[in-house]
């Protein structure tokens, strides 16, 4: 096992989720001196981007997973300061050194409860740490990296610092706030920070603010004093202290939700927040008004204004909910000249069936009721994704729209938006809108035209509509040069309430689907010209418009409904389509069932597939493998209980391989969860390959590079061959002899199938029952293959195969 394993590596692709930081005042990002570059911070790797051309022009590959606060150094800004809660390290972002970390010092004292740098001098950091409701003052000498504390507030609920790092606003469990003035703090030298002497001169400039709100989620303070306070009833609390001047404003009212942040402009005439209306809102503080940036990608979590960049907001967007406690976010740059995005990062966005938390409660609840050594996830954790079968470029659904994410490089190519949804925010009676959700997406062989399948439910505005009516869209997208272009809309596809479950294709020209009461019916593209190949029709982008895609064929439906899977035989000629726990074999021509048994298993099932001879299917509760030629079940059967199984088994059907991936949760760590991949062959029961995660894994799929996953952190890596010609046994078989031998097997399994002739030997005492049947054999008549043989022009070789095994049967 030890020597199979070195043949095996598995890698992460970078562009992991940007570090969104605990701190009030941090951020995933930070612009230039200049203002030119952004720099972007992820899990495991720092991004350099041109804003003007929007390309990364440099990658820093590093582990950031325990950074809690960056900032540019004082003394070098082609350099970072990174913080973590023991040490302080430098980086350089600017130039391509073979060792990217320049320096590192311990902190001494360690800072317990290390929030954020506020501020960053010549000689020193300013630091925020919170202990126990106790936040802390710190400085930290940029020589020695010696911590000292400067003063101390008791009792702090929430906090915010002004952009110059002058202001210290505070507000208290007691429903009161405070706005302190740090400017002696801050400018005194590092050489007096050597005990706490700064309490009672910085206690001297406090003011104090009646707040009777228990409700505070947010906060940011100006250099001139103003104090913004958001909470979760949604309105904002505007205070005037210092040397600000003004009306104060009292309270801002739109928003219907929690504020989750707020800031102010550079300038600070405006004050932006944001919150889970998904809406950009820009106060302006002197003419008493707002603007509004609408309908952004998700809530927002983040505003951030750089004073190095002073025209732009930087905002992030969560985008999922993952196993961290921030989860996913896309990062975005606007303009405040004319609301429009100048940069744009996103990792991978997924939408999972269930959140990591809510599986972990469960687990954790039925572990205190059942007792024992209970690891077993019961939530649906999985998320589906579908590759690109030319580009490699990976697709998730993400509400109405689909992200395809490009793997090479690392980061999001396009978002693709597939259905209609509300243009603005949703605010007041429009909160009881629901958007309209992308379920499936398939592809052509040749990639060239995308099927989606999305469900709109009914706009209730006025009650005057049926309730919970949902409508269904299935769509054919072509490929147009940089984007996917709409050619056909068919609502109701089966029928009015029919929801398709599955699609799918074996070849360039049709798609299949498959609703879940059992209703199959096939879609080609109707051509102008019949004896025009499909392929050279697409190829030109002129006739595009033209191609319509139509009903070819059908079958009845039945008013069970149940969860369906499909999978089509390598060469085409059958299709195995599951409901609930049976599947059955239909004949992909004709549609019409075929009198072939395959046992039903105990649980519904998730997933099919073909690989060689073998049908491979998984449910909640076991992985089985069923041998088509021989018709009885092959020595690979897995136990499972875990739903989503379908999203964590992947088939390589060139390779005959099959990847497992199970989760389970570690009782002695109770947050803990870790993930086994296993790599089967059809025809064995012990892996040939076996690795651990410690994420849990929410998706696996398969692509020419391996096996590619996905964990719950939207985290992608791929688990490859690194010996590509030998593993365990199998011998990757290039030459002529090899493939013909491979495609008479799947021919054979494929005429077994559609004739329903299996091989059921069973020898007692060389006595044979009258039950038992055999495959005869009987004399070829050399005339009934020349004809095959004759005109074999355009004939691939599975179907001559086909035709062989036909006759000789």
């Amino acid at each position: 096992m030890a020597e199979i394993s070195k043949r095996w590596a598995t890698s992460m692709i970078t562009g992991g989720n940007p570090l969104v930081f605990t701190g009030p005042c941090s951020f995933p990002a930070v612009s230039s001196v200049d203002g030119k570059y952004s720099i972007v911070l992820l899990s495991r790797q720092i991004r350099v981007y041109l804003l003007q051309t929007r390309q990364c022009i440099r990658t820093v590959d590093m582990d950031m997973l325990k950074v809690v606060a960056v900032c540019l150094d004082p003394g070098n800004s082609s350099q970072l300061a990174c913080f973590t809660k023991k040490d302080m390290f430098y980086v350089s972002w600017q130039e391509n050194l073979a060792e990217p970390v320049v320096a590192t010092l311990a902190i001494e004292p360690t800072i317990e409860g290390f929030v954020d740098v506020f501020k960053s001098a010549s000689d020193c950091y300013y630091v925020l740490a919170e202990n126990d409701s106790v936040l802390s003052v710190l400085s930290v000498d940029r020589e020695t990296a010696k911590s000292c504390v400067l003063f101390q507030i008791e009792g702090a609920h929430e906090y915010a610092v002004s952009r110059n790092g002058h202001k210290l606003a505070v507000v208290l469990e007691s429903l009161q706030a405070l706005l302190y003035d740090l400017t002696a703090a801050v400018s005194a030298p590092s050489a007096k920070h050597t005990q706490l002497g700064f309490q009672d001169a910085i206690e001297r400039t406090v003011e104090s603010f009646a707040f009777p709100h228990k409700s505070v989620s947010c906060m940011a303070v100006s250099s001139t004093g103003i104090i913004a306070i958001g909470t979760l009833l949604g309105h904002i609390n505007v205070l005037y202290g210092g040397s600000s001047t003004g009306t104060p404003k009292g309270f801002l009212r739109w928003h219907i939700e929690p504020v989750k942040s707020v800031e102010f402009s550079v300038d600070e005439n405006y004050l932006v927040s944001g919150g889970t209306e998904k809406v950009l809102v820009f106060w302006h503080l002197v003419l008493d008004r707002a603007q509004f940036l609408p309908r952004l990608s998700g809530p927002i979590d983040r505003i951030f204004a750089d004073s190095n960049r002073p025209d732009h907001y930087s905002v992030a967007l969560r985008i999922s909910e993952g196993a961290l406690k921030i989860g996913a976010h896309e990062l975005l740059v606007i303009s405040g000249l004319d609301l429009v995005s100048r940069l744009s990062y996103a990792p991978v966005c997924p939408t999972f069936n269930s959140s990591m938390s809510k599986a972990l409660n469960a687990a954790r609840k039925r572990h205190q009721k059942i007792g024992g050594n209970v690891k077993s996830i019961s939530h649906n954790i999985t998320a589906k994704l579908t590759m690109h079968p030319t580009t490699k470029h990976m697709y998730t659904a993400q509400g109405s729209s689909v992200q395809a994410y490009d793997l090479i490089r690392g980061e999001q190519a396009f978002v693709q938006h597939i259905a209609p949804q509300v243009s603005t925010g949703k605010v007041r009676s429009e909160k009881k809108l629901v958007d309209p959700e992308v379920k499936e997406i398939s592809f052509t062989t040749d990639g060239a035209w995308m099927a989606t399948f999305d469900s709109m439910p009914s706009l209730n505005f006025d009650n005057l509509m049926s309730k919970n009516d949902t409508s269904y869209a299935l769509k054919f997208w072509f490929w147009n040069e940089s984007s996917w272009e709409l050619t056909l809309k068919v609502v109701d596809p089966h029928g009015p309430g029919l929801e398709i479950g599955c699609i799918l294709s074996n070849s360039a020209e049709s798609f299949t689907t498959i609703d879940k009461n059992g209703g199959i019916r096939i879609w080609r593209p109707r051509l102008n010209n019949p004896l025009r190949a499909v392929k050279s029709l697409v190829a030109s982008q002129k006739h595009s418009t033209q191609t319509v895609w139509t009903l070819r064929r059908a079958s009845q439906t039945s008013t069970i409904t149940s969860p369906v899977s499909a999978c089509y035989a390598p060469d085409g000629s059958f299709l195995v389509v599951s409901h609930d726990n049976i599947a059955k074999i239909y004949d992909s021509a004709q549609l019409l069932p075929i009198d072939f048994a395959i046992p039903p298993v105990d649980l519904p099932i998730e997933s099919l597939a073909i690989t060689g001879s073998c049908l491979v299917i998984t449910s909640q509760l076991k992985i089985l493998s069923y041998d088509l030629v021989s018709a009885r079940e092959a020595p690979l059967f897995l136990h499972v209980f875990a739903r989503g199984m379908g999203n964590l088994v992947a088939v390589d059907t060139n390779k005959q391989l099959i990847a497992v991936a199970y989760n389970e949760w570690d009782t002695e760590a109770e947050s803990s969860v870790y993930s086994t991949i296993s790599v089967f062959s059809p025809n064995s029961l012990v892996p040939i390959y076996s690795t651990t995660s410690h994420k849990a894994i929410a998706s696996l799929a398969t692509t020419q590079a391996g096996f590619l996953f996905m964990n719950v952190d939207s985290e992608v890596g791929i688990l490859s061959l690194e010996d590509k010609k030998k593993i365990a046994g199998i011998q990757q078989e290039d030459d002529i002899s090899a493939q013909m031998n491979k495609m008479l097997i799947n021919a054979q399994a494929a005429a077994n199938v559609l004739f329903a002739k299996t091989v059921n030997r069973k020898v007692q005492s060389e006595q044979v029952e009258d039950s038992t049947k055999f495959t005869s054999q009987k004399s070829v008549d050399p005339a009934l293959l020349l004809s095959i043989f004759n005109n074999v022009d355009g004939v691939g070789l599975d179907s001559l195969f086909e035709k062989v095994v036909r006759v000789s049967q």
